[in-house]
């Protein structure tokens, strides 16, 4: 299956209580907070444009990061060249998180959020056995997935880890930084099912447990977990948790890929795919490395129609 079992370290900042990377997440905040309450939305873009101009100039690694998305597109008919991919994708990344927090001002930020593809939720509701939502890790997926499935009525329990938040591990960034995106998450969610710092055991079970009462998880699409498989994805290979295929097969939930994409600056269209593994042979390690597989094969398409809003590979993280 080419899967293995390993513990995944977070980050050495696990037993910390802060780090001077919560130091420079404050400091960024404290910036994009200041666009996002005071600046109109036509600038958003441009401000934000001009953060990744300076932080490609301050780490002087376009040229290489360029590269590495030329060699991961290279005859694949991308919408745009790799230059541009690399620019827009450090663009988005700081107007994902002005949009996050335009949110707080008093009025917040009601974006146009369409939600295509229900009627693949409403069948697998209408057949008992609950469905897992498999969201893809784009960009702007964080915060529109959530609005779009509430939005049209959708009580969903997602899945999400201690460290979720601005991806920080500190005790500091556990209680302070993270929260300022977990508490706006939380509007739109059922619930959230943490994984902490001792692992995942009783949270699985609590999946479980969800889909056999015909309710709604989302996990988003990772590697962060004990353990995982690698699957082709463009001209390499993605490394991908292999949980959310486990839970389909063992429960009968249907694995359902989710993608979240901005059309416009106020404009984002959540799609929920047909179910993986509709034509599904055998069982075991080879049936989830298929599901694995045709999820990447899925979410190919999306990073080719929109690779300046791919999370994995193409931006700062």
């Amino acid at each position: 299956m080419g899967s293995k079992l390993k513990l995944r370290d977070l980050s050495r900042s696990l037993g910390a209580t802060i780090e001077a990377r919560d130091v420079a997440i404050l400091a960024q905040i404290a910036v994009l907070s200041s666009i996002s309450w005071l600046a109109p939305q036509r600038y958003w873009l441009k401000l934000s444009e001009n953060l990744g101009a300076l932080r490609r100039l301050l780490r002087r690694d376009f040229a290489a990061r360029e590269a590495q998305v030329a060699s991961l597109l290279h005859g694949r008919n991308a919408a745009k060249p790799p230059g541009e991919i690399v620019r827009m994708a450090d663009a988005y990344y700081f107007l994902e998180r002005v949009q996050l927090l335009r949110h707080y001002r008093p009025g917040g930020w009601e974006p146009s959020v369409r939600l295509d593809g229900a009627e693949h939720i409403e069948s697998a509701l209408a057949a008992g056995k609950g469905a897992i939502l498999w969201v893809a890790p784009m960009l702007f997926h964080r915060q529109a997935t959530k609005m779009a499935l509430a939005g049209a009525g959708y009580r969903v329990a997602h899945l999400s880890r201690f460290s979720h938040g601005f991806t920080t591990a500190t005790l500091f960034g556990e209680r302070c930084l993270n929260p300022i995106r977990t508490r706006l998450e939380m509007r739109y969610l059922d619930r959230r099912l943490v994984i902490g710092r001792e692992g995942s055991k009783d949270v699985v079970g609590q999946l479980e447990g969800l889909l056999r009462q015909n309710r709604l998880v989302s996990i988003t699409a990772g590697q962060q977990a004990r353990r995982t498989c690698y699957v082709p994805f463009l001209n390499g290979r993605v490394e991908l948790a292999t949980a959310p295929a486990f839970l389909s097969h063992k429960t009968g939930a249907p694995l359902l890929p989710v993608f979240t994409v901005r059309k416009s600056g106020k404009e984002f269209v959540t799609r929920i795919e047909p179910p993986l593994g509709e034509r599904r042979r055998g069982e075991g390690e080879d049936a989830i490395e298929a599901d694995l597989r045709e999820y990447a094969a899925v979410f190919e398409k999306f990073v080719l129609a929109y690779p300046e809003q791919y999370l994995g590979g193409f931006t700062m993280i």
